[in-house]
């Protein structure tokens, strides 16, 4: 066998159980009836309530319109490229799972957990589901929460688009947002491009780019860095331990804009080395996304073990057999 195709080892993390399913379109991978699937919709409408899926990394997308059952969907992260310099352990196949259509959470698919997975276009959360949790993902598209108590968690979404929606009591945490329009929401150690509109929110050490001046204050904003960005300021100034009136933007970050450009990178939000926003958060953590209990981990890795290195002979014969090696590393 000329090729084999590398994937994230099979050990599933303490919250993954029940049937492990693989889904794999590459062509060279032996697909095996309710266990290895070519195609995400046909894993999805054989799943049941418990069930994990490892959407291995590929040059070629999924698609899939719906999850309607409890499971653990487990993607390769995303930037693995570009972050091969910066990230240990790394996995050494660097493609993403990636799902290019508009995607649903439906009725039925509370409490499921999403690792590592690139959506490409927009999802939405059904009102009825509550419970989901989004970890190390990213999103091309807009975020559309319906439901209650749903939580993102070091996810990183368009500038472009919004986190929108009428779902109460959601979380995020150490994430990079583009615009912000929820409300009832908890936002803790995030990067938010625009913060547009929403009602009744807790903003804490954030970093903040640009504010409506119409923006509601019954939103409660504290430990948070307001970036220099034309006249826009918080609401109500002066207060809450904010850092207000910055005059020049180029000490915060290790790049001077890294939200700017068409392909953000998740490593430019670093801060530099004397920022502002270093120790000045709640209980003196760092504000931004790599402060706090949680912080981001480049790349949304999943915590499972990974390949970081694979090797196959391409010669061999039956008395010598091929000669291999692996290794694999923790990813906790």
């Amino acid at each position: 066998m000329k090729h084999l195709f590398l994937f994230n080892i099979l050990i599933i993390s303490t919250q993954a159980f029940g049937t492990i399913r693989r889904v794999n379109n590459n062509p060279e991978i032996a697909l095996v009836p309710g266990l290895v699937y070519a195609n995400l919709s046909t894993a999805l409408a054989d799943v049941i309530d418990g069930d994990t899926i490892y959407l291995e990394p590929s040059s070629t997308s999924y698609s899939a319109s719906t999850i309607s059952k409890r499971i653990v969907l487990i993607g390769n992260g995303y930037q693995l490229e570009s972050n091969a310099n910066t990230i240990s352990p790394i996995s050494a196949n660097k493609l993403e799972s990636k799902i290019t259509n508009s995607f649903n959470f439906a009725s039925g698919s509370s409490n499921s957990i999403v690792y590592g997975v690139v959506f490409s276009f927009s999802f939405s959360i059904d009102p009825s589901v509550s419970g989901l949790t989004f970890n190390g993902c990213t999103f091309s598209g807009g975020i559309n929460i319906f439901g209650n108590n749903n939580s993102l968690v070091n996810c990183q979404s368009s500038m472009a688009n919004s986190v929108s929606g009428s779902g109460l009591n959601t979380l995020i945490q150490s994430s990079i947002l583009g615009m912000f329009q929820l409300s009832n929401a908890v936002v803790d150690h995030c990067y938010i491009d625009n913060l547009n509109s929403g009602t009744n929110n807790t903003f804490n050490n954030c970093l903040i780019e640009q504010v409506n001046p119409n923006l509601s204050t019954t939103n409660s904003i504290a430990f948070c860095l307001k970036i220099p960005n034309g006249t826009s300021v918080f609401p109500q100034s002066g207060i809450n331990n904010n850092i207000e009136n910055l005059s020049d933007r180029t000490t915060i970050f290790i790049v001077a804009d890294p939200s700017s450009g068409n392909s953000i990178s998740d490593k430019n939000f670093m801060l530099k080395s004397g920022s502002p926003a270093l120790a000045t958060g709640t209980n003196g953590s760092d504000m931004g996304i790599f402060g706090g209990n949680i912080p981001y981990k480049l790349s949304g890795q999943p915590p499972v073990p990974i390949i970081t290195n694979f090797f196959i002979s391409n010669t061999g014969s039956i008395q010598s057999g091929l000669s291999g090696s692996i290794t694999i590393q923790s990813n906790n």
